[in-house]
């Protein structure tokens, strides 16, 4: 494990593509979306005039953050970080971590399959991108820098 280093400037980037994954998902299916809340046209229109602080953004990218900083760990103590490697890593933890517990919650909270489709989809996919940007993003060290300069 020794000269594995964490790269930040990747898992940041990670991070906002995983937003903006977020943010055209929930674009294309939005008809879907607020069907499958099933919350009636007044909530509805309540929740849009009372809900413009930027608060549940700023969760959501901190928790980009945080799934982008463990998806990376895993990635690079898995040996090998290739494209291919990140995106299975990812996939494998959107699918085994989070659609799992998703499903569970969802079941005993009485809450539809069609949610949990379109939240763990954008979960799956997010987690997919961002696992390919981690294990494709290769950090340059001042070590491999002087080797290119040299040659």
């Amino acid at each position: 494990m020794n000269g594995i280093r964490t790269n930040y400037v990747a898992i940041l980037i990670s991070a906002i593509a995983y937003f903006l994954v977020q943010a055209v998902w929930y674009t294309l299916f939005r008809n879907q979306y607020v069907a499958a809340l099933q919350k009636s046209t007044a909530e509805i229109q309540y929740l849009q005039q009372h809900g413009d602080t930027p608060l549940p953004y700023f969760i959501a990218f901190v928790c980009n953050l945080i799934f982008a900083y463990v998806l990376s760990w895993a990635i690079l103590r898995s040996g090998g970080a290739t494209l291919l490697k990140g995106a299975l890593t990812g996939a494998l933890f959107a699918i085994g971590f989070v659609a799992t517990s998703t499903l569970t919650q969802y079941m005993f909270e009485r809450r539809s399959v069609a949610l949990f489709e379109i939240n763990s989809g954008a979960a799956v996919v997010g987690a997919i991108i961002m696992g390919a940007i981690l294990g494709a993003w290769k950090r340059r060290t001042g070590e491999s820098m002087a080797s290119k300069a040299t040659a």
